[in-house]
């Protein structure tokens, strides 16, 4: 989808790429932590692997779904 479909698709304006820029960089790492809290429940995370991967991982991953 181009630029400025989603532009007026999810703002109704067309936003410039300066406007775009101005809102990822108001991004901070804090927020992107809260809302992952809000949004992902560590009780059901499932964890998917093919290999022989048992020695690699750490001692938490193993823990998982346990």
């Amino acid at each position: 989808m181009s630029r400025l479909a989603k532009s007026i698709l999810f703002y109704g304006q067309l936003l410039t790429p300066e406007e775009v820029v101005e809102r990822i960089e108001e991004v901070t790492a804090e927020r992107v932590r809260e809302i992952a809290c809000k949004t992902f429940d560590h009780k059901k995370l499932v964890l998917s692997a093919v290999g022989p991967f048992e020695e690699q991982w750490p001692k938490e991953a193993r823990e998982w779904g346990r």
